[in-house]
């Protein structure tokens, strides 16, 4: 069985959502509190998933730059009639 934020919570006594708090803005957290929750998760091997935080964010966060080479080609995707 996955160890998850759920089981997480439960062994510290708090919410799931105190658990993902303690994580993402742990600043909002008493450090008492945040003691408890990440003591419980060394205890249970718990580390957060970032793909599951990149898919239910639905983006990375990051920006690619894609430079295209011609290389002599009128027009890189194939021959355009209308513009010949």
């Amino acid at each position: 069985m996955p160890i998850t934020r759920d089981s997480v919570a439960k062994r510290a006594g708090v919410s799931s959502a105190t658990v993902s708090r303690v994580y993402n803005t742990p600043q909002t957290v008493s450090s008492d509190l945040r003691t408890r929750v990440l003591e419980a998760a060394q205890e249970l091997g718990y580390t957060p998933n970032s793909c599951a935080a990149t898919l239910r964010r639905k983006g990375t966060g990051n920006l690619a730059f894609v430079e295209f080479s011609k290389q002599g080609r009128a027009y890189y995707w194939g021959s355009l009639n209308s513009f010949d």
